[in-house]
């Protein structure tokens, strides 16, 4: 009696737990760090924006600024609209941005990344475009 190689007749499933699964990747845009706004220049992309500064003197938008000086090169702004996403934060009854929006509150804001000037920004128009944490 020779002994005959049994082949199973149905292709083994694959082993499981071999290989831990991939991480889940987080639904939508790649989260980055201000001074990184440059590589994503047109990109819809989540920056992580800690408040350091705010101005309030323009009629069509609040700036929220990565840096104290606005001026400094890695300097990232983040517009809050005041005719679209401003009347939504009032419809909300946050009446002043300045304190919503005060230093070292965190932010994440989803946005495409647009150059102006010398710095880069996101335009906000809707309230859920910016998450606080």
């Amino acid at each position: 009696g020779k002994q005959e190689d049994k082949k199973p007749e149905k292709p083994q499933p694959p082993q499981k737990d071999t290989k831990p699964p991939p991480p889940p990747v987080p639904p939508g845009p790649p989260e980055i760090q201000p001074f990184q706004a440059r590589l994503w220049e047109g990109k819809e992309v989540t920056v992580r924006v800690v408040v350091k500064s705010t101005y309030n003197g323009f009629p069509w938008a609040f700036m929220i600024n990565s840096e104290e000086d606005f001026k400094r090169p890695d300097n990232f702004s983040v517009v809050v609209e005041t005719e679209s996403a401003g009347a939504k934060y009032k419809e909300k009854d946050i009446p002043s941005l300045s304190q919503y929006f005060r230093k070292n509150t965190v932010l994440f804001v989803t946005g495409t990344i647009v150059k102006y000037k010398d710095g880069y920004q996101i335009k906000v128009k809707d309230p859920a475009q910016i998450r606080r944490q």
